[in-house]
């Protein structure tokens, strides 16, 4: 997205303010009339007419022309045809047959609902509730996808009639208390999720005597976690601190599920004080202190320091931290526990329940100064939507400081560390590939900038390339059903074997690599579950095998799919005869 504009009643629109570039022209229709086109006059993205831009000049004449969508409209009730009864607020979603997203309209207090600008096709139709009694319900009266009914549409044609009678939905009840009788605060809260179903989730406030009710859930098992502020921590049914001891609660449509009480366990806490350095003042409001557990888990608390410099960190569990403080005015280097210069040098503090471990004073510095200049290819300015920024990696890889590029390309970065910092320099599209400085791959090549509180560190430029792209599929050889809930993975290695990116397979199977700098790659696909394989592309069984993908500037490039081989079932064990006499 670049820019927008609205159609007059004429059907005129402008959109002014564009760099020079290649572009695609939108149209949509927002009362539900009109399908989605395309310049060109195309239905989708891909299939468009791409409308080329110059400095300073106009691209005229180019029409779209806008075909009357289909409709779906019906009522919601409630169960068995009743009005509605204890009904807030909902929508309805019009998904493919895959279940992909096409659209959503909105349920008006009479129960009415219509959804238009549909193109011809087979839909499914599902209400979502966000509070009360009925659950996720979906046309033809169920409450699971692979259930609901479907409803044909026509272009220029209404389906009409397609009432959905909302299911009641199951409840969890209980009470909340703490194990050292202390009061609840007043955002005290309980959520309960299903374990294999990502459609069933809600939440209830604690009364002042702990109850809460949970309504509107589908079937099935759930887990259910407590939190509060008052140094309490988190807590999953029966009262343990981590997901996978919790005892899943079973819940069944329009009952109840009660007695699910369990409580809160009081934390430890760290407390000390941040100070300015000397002769200086601390703009309290703009500080933040963290703690990092041994685990590498953060518990960031922003604001928490007051006009002395004083802190408490609260709801810590039993463990060891170490403590970072941040300057958001971006004047003053990154402090850490015990005064070290990195975290990883940083004083370990042992908290322990409903005990404080004292941390003592800390004193910022004054942070350095790197400035520069980021383009793109040939010096070429990169669009202020390209939202292009840098970010600052002390010697141990920490991120230590970030900046954002103005309009002309210039950036300031403040807060640093003395000492040795690696850039990256990136940009939110990906019409660019992210690059470390003089034109590195990766943090450690990077050449490091020296930095001094002296004098910045100036004209640390960069031109960032222009980004290709990957783009492929993963199959099962047997055309059996890939696991679909993040177990199969996809990495990107560069030319010198540094990994560049994991990402989880799309359910559809596809993967999607931006962002890439041009260059030679290789792929990986492997199964968590151990039911498939790990391949390298193209069919090959190590890294130094798989065969080699050119990605070029500007330009997208295609895998053939890649087909997964289960393990070859083991050997039947071979018997054989005693001899008489051996």
């Amino acid at each position: 997205y670049v820019s927008d504009g609205y159609v007059d009643s004429n059907g005129n629109y402008r959109a002014s303010g564009l760099p020079t570039g290649e572009y695609v022209v939108e149209v949509r229709d927002w009362s539900g009339t009109y399908l989605k086109r395309y310049s060109g006059n195309a239905a989708t993205f891909e299939a468009a007419s791409r409308v080329v831009v110059g400095a300073g000049q106009t691209a005229d004449n180019v029409d779209v022309q806008l075909m009357v969508g289909g409709a779906i409209s019906g009522v919601v009730t409630g169960p068995n045809g009743a009005p509605l009864d204890g009904w807030d607020s909902g929508s309805v979603s019009v998904l493919t047959t895959e279940g992909n997203y096409v659209a959503n309209g909105y349920v008006d207090p009479q129960g009415a609902y219509r959804v238009g600008s549909l193109p011809a096709g087979t839909y499914k139709v599902v209400v979502h509730t966000y509070e009360g009694p009925f659950t996720t319900t979906y046309y033809g009266g169920t409450t699971k996808f692979d259930d609901a009914g479907t409803v044909t549409v026509a272009l220029g044609a209404e389906t009409s009639g397609r009432d959905i009678a909302m299911i009641r939905g199951g409840s969890i009840t209980g009470r909340l208390t703490t194990d050292d009788g202390g009061a609840l605060g007043s955002d005290a809260r309980v959520c309960a999720s299903a374990v294999a179903n990502e459609e069933s989730y809600g939440c209830s406030e604690v009364s002042g005597e702990g109850l809460f009710a949970i309504h509107g859930l589908q079937g099935g098992q759930h887990t259910v976690r407590a939190d509060t502020s008052g140094g309490y921590l988190e807590s999953y049914f029966p009262g343990v601190a981590d997901y996978s001891a919790a005892t899943r609660v079973a819940v069944v449509l329009g009952q109840a599920t009660s007695g699910i009480d369990f409580e809160l366990t009081m934390g430890g806490a760290i407390e000390g004080r941040i100070l300015a350095p000397k002769g200086m003042s601390l703009d309290e409001e703009s500080v933040s202190v963290e703690a990092y557990a041994a685990d590498g888990t953060s518990y960031e608390f922003q604001e928490v320091v007051d006009s002395d410099g004083h802190y408490r960190l609260e709801g810590l569990p039993t463990g060891d931290y170490r403590l970072r403080f941040w300057d958001g005015n971006r004047e003053y280097a990154s402090a850490y526990s015990g005064g070290a210069s990195t975290l990883a040098a940083a004083t370990v503090l042992p908290v322990s329940a409903r005990s404080t471990a004292q941390a003592g004073d800390v004193r910022f510095t004054v942070g350095g100064v790197i400035t520069g200049k980021v383009t793109g290819p040939n010096s070429s300015a990169i669009p202020a939507d390209s939202a292009a920024y840098v970010t600052g990696f002390d010697s141990t890889g920490d991120q230590v400081a970030y900046a954002s590029v103005q309009e002309d390309g210039t950036y300031r970065m403040t807060g640093l560390p003395v000492g040795q910092i690696r850039l990256q320099f990136s940009t939110d599209a990906e019409d660019y590939a992210s690059e470390f400085y003089r034109d590195k791959a990766t943090l450690e090549s990077a050449t490091p900038v020296n930095v001094s509180v002296a004098s910045p560190a100036a004209d640390i430029n960069a031109s960032l390339e222009l980004a290709g792209s990957l783009t492929g599929a993963v199959s099962a050889a047997d055309a059996s059903q890939l696991p679909t809930e993040g177990e199969v993975t996809v990495t990107l290695y560069d030319s010198a074997g540094n990994v560049r990116d994991t990402r989880e397979l799309w359910e559809s199977g596809d993967f999607t690599f931006y962002g890439l700098t041009p260059g030679s790659y290789r792929v990986k696909v492997a199964d968590s579950t151990g039911a498939f394989l790990t391949e390298y592309f193209a069919n090959k069984a190590t890294l130094a095998s798989a065969t080699p993908i050119n990605v070029a500037a500007g330009a997208p490039s295609g895998l053939a799919t890649i087909e997964l081989d289960r393990p070859a079932a083991p050997s039947a064990p071979t018997n054989v005869a005693a001899t008489p006499g051996n």
